[in-house]
């Protein structure tokens, strides 16, 4: 054997062993590994085989016994395939049912019989007894009636029991046609210690229709072909004739059997001009006239030596393809044949891998499915929805109310609570008023109240019936201060929790409609309903130390007032006449008796109408007095009281600033956070709910998760071992060149 030749047999040996480790997965794998065990066998021969085939035994037989005359078994092995008993028949596929049971596996070919499935044991595919669920006659599987549609055979399972029988976790009613790759479980939906499962295998025909024909090609070195040339082809012979065209075989010799013309010389050339129109596409190495049955006494010496002459050259043909190195012939169609079987091999992987990516695909379409997906998933997700929206709400809830807080102190805007206290306190009037026989000036608020006599009949109000009431300022005060924030903090309360958009109560309602759609949720709607009211009124209750409104006033009668008055323009007007008679104009004396001159000149000339003016002229001099008496009086209350707005105004404004907005905002922010709190319970209550129901679905999927793992994992078994297919294909197409 030659070197080329051993390379090649180690090389398919190495593709028996890839074969043979994975024989158990197809029964054709046997057959292919048959096939390359030939292979070897002749490899190790070192012959080369003649194949010789024809639709009559007969001259197939003679042809082998003329060749077995001259000295070619050294070189050839010889076979003889009579066309005739070459069937046309198309090949039905396989099917089987795989009986899974802890670790083992047991597996039922399927024929075209019915076949018993159940406990009993007549059941021709029996199941253990440990399976309780499953009747003595469960159910038959058997082969449909074929139609116009179908080109091969189908199974069909047909439920018998009690429990019922389940394809794909589906119950069957009656009867129902199997696809590849189903699963069909025994009184359960699911596959359980008392429920078995069993897988449908459904293997597709590879092979060819002609494969037999096939065979004859690919199968020998050297093909010899008798043919009968009075006969029309037949459809094997047609079949043949397209192989060896298609497949460009070049080792053709083809014989006619001229046994019959000898006798008829003037068809000869007919003959000759059929046969050349039937080997036009094919091209044989030549055509022979070969009489194959036993020549007859009366055949001429010329017609005698002219099939001498056809074998002789008949054997110098056979003998110049053995000069050839016939190990190179041998070992080129033996490659060819490897490869087709390799082709073979991947055509049976990429069946198998698209079995499970059909698998793999129904079972993830089932969990995906409305009433299969994953409770559990949907939850997280509508969990962390919530949660985001939770988060994102509060911490805008709190910068709003961090900044809302900003504006009502800033002293710059008109609605903060120091501008409103500012003018709150200019509106406070002074009173006076006595205790203990001393006067205090008094700040205080009036107010408009209406008082009802009392016994009177309800109707509409009559002017006297309104009156002024005052207030201490204090009183005041802190009832503006409550009025102002409480409604400050129900306003900011009812923008944050009961606005229409982006509140409190738009949250707990998209929170309430998302778990609503979970069917395991099931919580009462008042618990998405925010509060409507927050209770501040506790913080203006406190005992404040409250500051003075009142001051001790002490004033001047009207009397003393008027006399100091008096004796401060006297002064003036000594003062004056002091100073004109230092400069020298007039004396005192002088200024005085020609100031008073006039008036007593008055006096003597008429002293009634003197008198009258003098009368009026003091009554307005009283007159005027008194005003300005009344105006320094309500200047100087007025200077008083401003003291003391100034004193309330301070104190108010920083008790506002440094506690009652503060309390106020912590009471907010209290009141957001028991909120928050409360969502997150919702969403604690809502996990807790669907727990139980999360864990059955997940019970429920963990055998079809399991199942989708175990495809992966064959479909990365597959692909590894197409991946060593291709290097065994390129070891041997290198080792072949």
């Amino acid at each position: 054997m030659s070197v080329k030749s051993e390379k090649l047999v180690k090389n398919i040996q190495e593709i028996q062993q890839f074969v043979a480790a994975r024989s158990q997965q197809h029964k054709t794998f046997e057959a292919i590994a048959q096939t390359l065990e030939k292979s070897v066998l002749s490899l190790q021969a070192g012959k080369l085989t003649l194949q010789i085939v024809s639709h009559n035994p007969n001259s197939a037989t003679a042809l082998y016994n003329l060749l077995r005359t001259c000295d070619l078994s050294a070189a050839y092995q010889f076979k003889v395939t009579p066309l005739a008993s070459v069937q046309l028949t198309q090949p039905e596929p396989t099917a089987a049912l795989v009986l899974q049971t802890n670790a083992l596996s047991q597996r039922y070919p399927l024929t075209t019989e019915k076949l018993a499935i159940g406990r009993h044991p007549e059941c021709q595919i029996l199941i253990p007894d440990s399976y309780v669920l499953v009747s003595g006659y469960h159910a038959d599987i058997q082969p449909c009636e074929a139609d116009s549609h179908q080109t091969h055979t189908s199974w069909r399972i047909c439920d018998l029991s009690r429990n019922g029988t389940y394809v794909n976790e589906q119950q069957v009613q009656d009867c129902q046609v199997l696809m590849e790759g189903d699963r069909i479980t025994l009184g359960a939906s699911s596959p359980t210690a008392t429920s078995p499962e069993l897988f449908f295998e459904y293997q597709p025909v590879v092979d060819s229709n002609n494969e037999r024909v096939d065979s004859l090609v690919t199968d020998c070195d050297v093909l010899c072909w008798v043919m009968n040339p009075h006969t029309v082809l037949t459809a094997v012979e047609q079949q043949l004739l397209e192989k060896i065209s298609t497949a460009r075989f070049t080792n053709l010799l083809v014989i006619a059997d001229s046994s019959d013309s000898l006798h008829q010389p003037a068809q000869a050339a007919d003959l000759h001009q059929s046969i050349n129109a039937w080997l036009q596409s094919i091209s044989p190495l030549d055509v022979f006239w070969l009489p194959l049955s036993n020549l007859q006494s009366d055949t001429s010496a010329t017609q005698f030596n002219a099939a001498i002459q056809q074998e002789e050259k008949f054997f110098k043909v056979l003998q110049s393809l053995v000069k050839r190195k016939p190990e190179d012939v041998l070992a080129k169609r033996l490659t060819t044949q490897v490869l087709a079987q390799l082709g073979l091999v991947e055509r049976l992987l990429d069946l198998d891998e698209k079995k499970l990516v059909r698998s793999t695909q129904r079972d993830a379409a089932k969990l995906k499915q409305p009433g299969q997906t994953p409770i559990k998933e949907k939850v997280d997700i509508i969990l962390r929805q919530i949660q985001d929206d939770k988060a994102t709400f509060f911490k805008q809830a709190k910068d709003k109310l961090k900044q809302s807080k900003v504006d009502l102190l800033d002293d710059y805007l008109e609605n903060s609570i120091s501008y409103k206290i500012r003018r709150f306190v200019d509106q406070l009037k002074p009173h006076i008023v006595k205790y203990r026989g001393r006067k205090y000036i008094q700040l205080r608020f009036s107010t408009i109240e209406v008082v009802e006599p009392k016994g009177a009949k309800r109707k509409l109000l009559k002017p006297e019936t309104v009156e002024e009431k005052a207030i201490d300022a204090n009183t005041a005060l802190m009832n503006f201060c409550r009025s102002e924030l409480s409604w400050w903090a129900d306003e900011e309360w009812e923008i944050l929790c009961l606005s229409p958009q982006n509140s409190l109560r738009e949250l707990l309602k998209k929170a309430y409609e998302m778990l609503h759609s979970v069917p395991s949720v099931d919580l009462n709607r008042s618990l998405f309903q925010p509060e409507q009211n927050i209770d501040n009124q506790t913080i203006f209750e406190e005992a404040f130390a409250m500051p003075l409104s009142e001051s001790r006033y002490r004033e001047a009668s009207p009397m003393v007032y008027m006399l100091k008055k008096i004796r401060s323009q006297w002064m003036q007007f000594i003062f004056m006449f002091s100073f004109l008679s230092m400069v020298g104009v007039a004396s005192r004396r002088q200024i005085m008796q020609h100031i008073l001159a006039p008036v007593v000149n008055a006096f003597k000339a008429s002293p009634y109408v003197s008198t009258v003016v003098l009368l009026v002229v003091l009554y307005f001099l009283f007159r005027f007095l008194t005003r300005l008496y009344q105006e320094d009086r309500d200047l100087e209350r007025e200077k008083e009281a401003e003291k003391i707005r100034n004193n309330l105004r301070s104190y108010y404004q920083a008790l506002a600033k440094n506690r009652l907005v503060e309390k106020l905002v912590q009471n907010l922010t209290t009141a957001l956070e028991v909120e928050e709190g409360r969502v997150e319970k919702i969403l604690q209550v809502a996990k807790h709910q669907t727990a139980h129901v999360t864990s059955e679905t997940e019970r429920n999927q963990a055998p079809i998760r399991k199942r989708i793992l175990e495809y992966e994992g064959l479909q990365k078994e597959l692909r590894s071992d197409r991946d060593k297919l291709q290097k065994l294909k390129k070891s041997l197409d290198l080792r072949s060149s």
